[in-house]
């Protein structure tokens, strides 16, 4: 094995991706250890991964949808009536997107955070395009109408 994933060594990789797939992961598990723990064993299966990437932007996608599956299993692995997440954070606007659907919480995080296109996203959730712009659109109204009660916007 060369340790070349699209023309990148893993080291390159590791550092042009942690942070997102950190990110992303944090979306699910509302830890920044937990999403670590997941995102070092995505790393791990790329290691494995015996498929050449052509495009970079094709491992980036693979990355991602490894990130948001492997969060999907650890969490449903976790204490299910564990309260997480809503008592951790002080900052407002990320109780509110906690409080939020999960299947919106990652969409407007993609999509309005991360600037990926509905197309992308749609891939990567293996949704159609209508179904994500729904959810998108029902997950802005719900934290818009959040702020609304408090006055804030």
């Amino acid at each position: 094995m060369d340790n070349k994933f699209a023309g990148k060594t893993i080291h390159s990789v590791v550092e042009t991706y942690s942070d997102l797939l950190i990110r992303i992961a944090f979306q699910y598990t509302g830890s920044t250890t937990d999403a670590e723990y997941i995102v070092k064993e995505v790393y791990k299966k790329l290691m494995k991964y015996r498929k050449a990437f052509t495009h970079s932007n094709d491992m980036k996608v693979w990355l991602i949808r490894q990130a948001i599956k492997g969060s999907k299993l650890y969490m449903r692995s976790k204490n299910k009536n564990e309260l997480r997440c809503l008592k951790l954070y002080e900052d407002d606007l990320l109780n509110k997107l906690f409080r939020l659907e999960e299947d919106e919480r990652i969409i407007l995080f993609l999509h309005d955070y991360e600037g990926f296109t509905i197309e992308q996203v749609k891939a990567m959730l293996f949704k159609r395009g209508a179904q994500v712009i729904t959810i998108l659109e029902s997950g802005r109204s719900k934290l818009n109408a959040s702020f609304d009660k408090e006055g804030v916007i």
